[in-house]
């Protein structure tokens, strides 16, 4: 039993400079991105009407919400770049007195769908033409890029040449130089942004013109780097 336990220490010892060489290296984040005019927009939009049933107040959505789609067809936006994003029926509780039961005054029923504009030339037209068909609800506007591959792909060899740059420095001010990359990992990405809010989005005049600006893509990659002393 000694002698094992003495042949495991001896193992042990030995290997432990390989660990501490292993262990030898540099850790970095690199960021990287990539500017694009967006060239599509997802706008939410949808109907909400009260009444004394659930039955009358549905009826409300479903006439106004089915003009509000068919505008969307007569401007040419097709049938898959619309989707009903959720359909509701609440009641509506009616003010109380302390103490006193509380009684449903009527009921509250709304329809909302996801909007798909891929002619951002129309976009302030689209929104008018919806609200003057009834839509009384709106969500928020969303601008993207309808096919991002390339540019995220930019935006990744921006980010590793921005981690090897940083490595390359750290390697110099340490007196080491820079090994082969140990590993490779990406932490995350970007790319839609939210252009304005449903009130903001309400209170446009007729045919407002939008400006979509630019949008950022973004990526970061952490990477690790074996380092060694130099010769």
């Amino acid at each position: 039993m000694l002698r094992t336990g003495i042949l495991a220490l001896a193992l042990a010892t030995a290997a432990m400079p390989l660990y501490a060489e292993a262990e030898r290296v540099i850790r970095v984040d690199g960021i990287g991105e990539v500017t694009a005019a967006p060239d599509m927009a997802v706008i939410t939009v949808g109907t909400r009407f009260q009444d004394k049933t659930a039955g009358a107040a549905m009826e409300q959505v479903t006439e106004a919400q089915t003009k509000v789609i068919e505008a969307l067809k007569l401007l040419g936006i097709s049938g898959a770049d619309v989707q009903t994003r959720s359909v509701t029926v609440n009641p509506v509780w009616a003010d109380r007195q302390s103490g006193s039961r509380p009684e449903i005054a009527g009921f509250e029923a709304g329809n909302t769908v996801m909007v798909r504009v891929t002619s951002l030339e129309n976009l302030g037209f689209v929104i008018d033409r919806v609200l003057s068909e009834g839509a009384n609800q709106m969500d928020g506007l969303v601008f993207g890029i309808s096919d991002d591959k390339a540019l995220r792909d930019q935006a990744r060899k921006a980010a590793v040449a921005d981690a090897i740059s940083k490595a390359q420095l750290y390697a110099l001010a340490a007196g080491v130089e820079l090994g082969p990359v140990q590993e490779i990992t990406e932490s995350g990405s970007g790319g839609f942004i939210e252009a304005m809010d449903g009130r903001a989005m309400m209170a446009m005049a007729k045919a407002a013109p939008i400006e979509a600006g630019e949008m950022t893509i973004n990526a970061n990659v952490g990477m690790v780097f074996g380092i060694r002393d130099p010769e």
